[in-house]
């Protein structure tokens, strides 16, 4: 448990800029740390005792879109017209060292895409939405 303990409290000083956008953690509970604000829910995923994976998940806590339930990072790089979006995958992370160098590089990837979601603007739902759809298109 100590790793996971050393997750959280890396997740806790990385992640601690949340909370001047009104986000509060909510759960530490195994695998997810979770945040949440009035409008999204902030999930960092870390699969302790298995594949060791990191990742990150971003939740509406509204029903403003039936298809978006959740999302990640590389859409919201798709969002700013990253082109390099597919390298916001998981990252597997099974040292503290790794877990320290992962968990930054998640937070500072929401913290340069995730603007919207940060101020807590609902109508990013919508431009997700339209991505999906566009890429649906395409590979049908």
């Amino acid at each position: 448990m100590k790793l996971w303990d050393d997750f959280v409290a890396i997740v806790d000083i990385q992640f601690k800029y949340l909370e001047s956008f009104g986000f509060k953690k909510v759960s530490t509970e195994i695998p997810f740390v979770k945040y949440e604000s009035s409008s999204f829910r902030i999930s960092i995923f870390w699969e302790y005792g298995g594949r060791c994976e990191l990742d990150l998940k971003i939740e509406p806590l509204t029903n403003i879109s039936p298809s978006v339930h959740s999302f990640g990072l590389g859409i919201l790089a798709q969002l700013h017209n990253q082109k390099d979006h597919n390298r916001f995958e998981w990252l597997l992370v099974n040292t503290k060292e790794k877990i320290e160098i992962g968990v930054h590089e998640l937070a500072e990837l929401l913290f340069k895409y995730g603007d919207k979601i940060l101020k807590g603007e609902l109508e990013v739902i919508k431009q997700i939405e339209k991505l999906e759809k566009k890429a649906s298109k395409q590979y049908s």
